[in-house]
């Protein structure tokens, strides 16, 4: 009985032969048969380079025996050990093999000449030693901010933390009335951070004593931007974006959407960009809380948007990354992930940067694609889900994934891993760079100061 195969290479390693064959022939499942195999014109026996493998077979034999063997023979012949203890055997004709043992084409073709042997990619370096831990109390260290040499990070034990960035030594910290899960704003000495106790907080920078609170009726636990004396903030539940004076404390205006707001405004040239549960982002004057105009994606809008030279970049759950006039409110281009993107983009040299996750976890991505046309340049595959921004500093892009373990480093131009940091827990998304250190929080409750400068 001759079984239908294919002889798919011979390729050369450092510590011998590897032998990669095919099998047609159903051979039962979990079933790893015993294999004999050489060059020759006679019969196989089994103590004739064997060993076990399965239905995609890779064999080791001796480099000298082999190649002498190949040298003069007619065939290469194999025979397989079944189950039921019978026996396959497949024969291929070996006629245009070359003598010397380098990678060879299935139908061995006699003028082959084999490509060059692929430079070896380096396997990742997965790093373990930091500048520096502050150990917060609490289980989660969340999304940190870096202002004048001082490190800002909520917890979910209910503090806000302000901790020497040089050091790791804890400056202050404040408590608030519930878990600290959003990212802190400083602007003009004064930090603001909201919790999911319905209060803004406005912290002292320099004494950790608090300014004000504003009552915001709802979960703040995320969306928070500063600009010309204005606090932007939305949250959960009330559907709405409030805009508070960021010295009283005040309300000024609030505008309401049609869907909970947990993306983070951004604020450029008088307009907030904001992005709903209601499928919509928002263009909304800064001064007024009057609507300029909202672009319709196909779901939710949970990524935080970046505005670059009169577009504004954003992610949907319904898997595509929007480029839209900040103008118009016009699409320019809009790029199909094909899974769900509630990362946000962070846009630097021409390239936007994004992750995605798809709802059934088969795939995780960060992309790059160009800012311009909206082309795809590269994409790089993680273990884990991206749902926050990338940080790009010095050629390379920093990204967390959620409910793993890892900080990753990606070159920024070929899309290469360079290398990981490997927490005791989850790392949360955000994260900072500041002069080649970069700062994270982790479910482990540490917040993390690592040096990559030279890696």
């Amino acid at each position: 009985m001759i079984v239908r195969c294919t002889f798919n290479s011979v390729v050369e390693r450092e510590n011998g032969l590897e032998i990669i064959i095919n099998w047609d022939e159903d051979l039962g499942s979990d079933y790893r048969p015993r294999v004999a195999l050489r060059f020759d014109d006679g019969d196989v026996d089994e103590g004739v380079w064997s060993l076990s493998t399965n239905s995609e077979a890779t064999f080791a034999p001796d480099v000298d025996a082999f190649t002498a063997s190949m040298k003069g023979a007619s065939r290469l012949v194999a025979r397989v050990w079944k189950q039921d203890q019978t026996t396959i055997t497949a024969q291929w004709e070996v006629a245009g093999f070359r003598d010397a043992v380098r990678p060879i084409e299935e139908r061995c073709d006699p003028n082959f000449v084999p490509p060059p042997s692929p430079t070896p990619t380096p396997t990742p370096v997965t790093i373990h030693d930091y500048l520096w831990r502050y150990e917060t109390g609490g289980e989660w260290a969340h999304y940190p901010a870096v202002v004048d040499g001082v490190v800002y990070v909520g917890s979910e034990n209910n503090y806000l933390h302000a901790v020497d960035a040089a050091s790791g030594e804890l400056r202050w910290r404040y408590e608030a009335e519930g878990p600290v899960y959003s990212s802190p704003v400083v602007a003009d000495g004064v930090v603001y951070v909201g919790s999911d106790n319905v209060y803004l907080y406005a912290v002292d920078a320099a004494s950790g004593e608090l300014r004000w609170r504003y009552l915001r009726g709802v979960y703040v636990g995320y969306s928070l931007a500063v600009a010309d004396g204005v606090v932007y903030v939305g949250g959960s539940y009330d559907n709405q974006l409030h805009a508070v004076d960021a010295a009283s404390g005040e309300l000024r205006w609030r505008y309401e959407t049609g869907g909970w707001v947990r993306s983070y405004p951004a604020v450029v040239d008088g307009v907030v960009y904001v992005g709903s549960w209601d499928d919509y982002l928002y263009a909304v004057d800064a001064a007024s809380g009057k609507l300029r105009w909202r672009y319709e994606t196909g779901d939710d809008v949970l990524s935080y948007p970046a505005v670059v030279d009169g577009v504004v970049y954003f992610g949907s759950e319904d898997g595509y990354l929007y480029a839209v006039d900040t103008a118009s409110g016009e699409l320019r281009w809009r790029y199909e992930t094909g899974e769900t993107v509630t990362s946000s983009p962070a846009v630097v040299d021409g390239v936007a940067y994004i992750g995605s996750w798809s709802r059934d976890d088969s795939a995780y991505y960060l992309y790059a694609v160009d800012a311009a046309s909206g082309e795809l340049r590269w994409r790089y595959e993680t273990e884990g889900s991206i749902r926050s921004s990338p940080v790009v500093a010095d050629g390379v892009v920093y990204v967390a994934l959620l409910l793993y373990n890892h900080l990753y480093a990606v070159d920024a131009a070929s899309g290469e891993l360079r290398w990981r940091f490997e927490a005791g827990g989850d790392v949360y998304p955000s994260r900072a760079v500041v002069d080649g250190v970069v700062y994270f929080g982790s479910e482990d409750g540490y917040l993390y100061a690592v040096d990559v400068r030279g890696r």
